[in-house]
């Protein structure tokens, strides 16, 4: 086998930056350089960082510091991919291109929880005024473990050449009293539209909800286990889209012919005396009763409420706040939970009834999350809640519903971003539990 020299100083670069984070955090003499840097995090560590090929000038040359150094590979759709270590926030790509003062590249930015599957988060191309940094920035709500470049070509040729890169977590933003961080969970005072970090939606309880596409880890039977959290708040106990005996469906994965979990919560007046209910259901595909599990509480209109429904492959549980409230078991309704092609909806499950309120950081873990994590993750509410979800292994989809603009609900582990439809607000309320 033949080893250059560079290809040597590469391994060891990249093996240096795992074991004594030589490499991170990547703060250096360039972040003053870099012209267009905005209201953005600073550069994080990196573990490790690769290329799908070069042609001796090798990927670790754009951690160095030194513009005079280039990574550089021919052929479009080359690929850098930057590993850091676990998953963050994320808030912009910096790239200091080769010739980038002469030239336009043509690039696109992904993000991956697993180095495996990419999300694509925004794409590109190069100013053509500049060799120094120049910072991109990326959706708000994007994380990710491992960031991507990929090189469609410059303006002369095919060849990929860049001589640094750089990967900025979240800016600290303000949110009312208390602040908070972009994309992440603030203190907030008010009930107002909230700000970047504190913002939640407005579903106005007729038209408006958030759609996500079916994804196998939404449903018990792949990995045998699930866990659904949120928190929810309802701005009426009366609320006059409702459907059977008098209730809502305010979050679940299910329609005609192919039902699975649901979230419920009972209105004022319904037949069965079940007034301000909330229950987390299970159903056989082609629905009819349902083993469910519930608590039946006071319920304040504009309470933040923390719920998370976990079910194994012999029980449903609903928590409230952190403790559990209910268990019951599948067998007592004959229910055995199948994998459908439903859709995720928040606001509502099958159109047949429609929140009214607001509904905000939604996850969805492949197992069932243990008690006392349930609890952690409540006593988080008032401090880095998105670092007590995020650092979940289970984690398959968590939804921040942060948004201020546009109609993307982002999927922070960047598997399945969703969509505001039927007039939600974006940004409309303000998320403080």
């Amino acid at each position: 086998m033949k080893i250059t020299w560079s290809r040597l100083f590469s391994s060891v670069a990249v093996a240096l930056c795992a074991a004594v984070s030589a490499c991170g955090p990547m703060e250096d003499e360039l972040a003053a350089d870099d012209e267009s840097l905005v209201a953005c995090g600073a550069a994080l560590a990196v573990r490790a960082v690769t290329a799908s090929s070069d042609d001796g000038n090798v990927a670790a040359n754009v951690l160095d510091g030194d513009r005079n150094t280039r990574w550089s590979a021919l052929g479009k759709g080359s690929t850098l991919t930057v590993d850091l270590g676990s998953r963050q926030p994320l808030c912009g790509v910096s790239i200091a291109w080769y010739r980038g003062d002469v030239r336009k590249s043509t690039f696109a930015l992904s993000a991956s929880a697993d180095g495996q599957t990419f999300a694509p988060l925004t794409s590109e191309t190069s100013s053509g005024t500049t060799t120094r940094l120049r910072t991109t920035l990326l959706p708000v709500g994007a994380t990710g473990r491992y960031v991507r470049v990929t090189v469609n070509g410059n303006l002369e040729n095919d060849w990929a050449s860049i001589t640094e890169v750089r990967v900025r977590g979240e800016a600290t933003t303000g949110g009312g009293t208390g602040g908070g961080t972009a994309g992440g969970i603030g203190g907030g005072i008010g009930g107002g539209a909230g700000s970047a970090g504190t913002a939640a939606p407005v579903f106005n309880g007729s038209t408006a909800y958030v759609e996500i596409g079916d994804d196998d880890a939404y449903s018990q039977v792949t990995h045998g286990g699930l866990t659904i959290e949120a928190w929810v708040r309802p701005d009426s106990l009366s609320m006059s889209h409702r459907e059977g005996s008098g209730y809502v469906h305010w979050m679940g994965k299910g329609e005609a012919g192919a039902h699975e979990w649901t979230t419920r919560m009972y209105q004022a007046g319904n037949a069965e005396s079940r007034d301000n209910r909330i229950s987390f259901y299970h159903f056989n595909p082609s629905g009819g009763l349902g083993a469910g599990s519930y608590f039946q509480d006071p319920v304040k209109v504009g309470e933040w409420i923390h719920v998370v429904g976990t079910i194994d492959q012999t029980t449903l549980r609903i928590y409230k706040n952190g403790a559990l409230r209910d268990s019951d078991l599948l067998s007592g309704y004959s229910i055995r939970p199948q994998n459908t092609s439903s859709p995720l909806r928040i606001g509502t499950r099958d159109f047949n009834s429609f929140f009214q309120g607001s509904v905000a950081r939604v996850a969805i873990y492949s197992a069932p999350l243990p008690p006392a994590r349930i609890a952690a993750h409540y006593a988080a509410r008032t401090g880095n809640y998105d670092a007590a979800v995020l650092s979940e292994s289970t984690l398959v989809g968590y939804w921040r519903l942060n948004e201020t603009s546009g109609t993307t609900a982002f999927d922070a582990t960047g598997r399945h971003h969703g969509s505001y439809k039927g007039g939600a607000v974006v940004g409309g309320a303000q998320f403080r539990p």
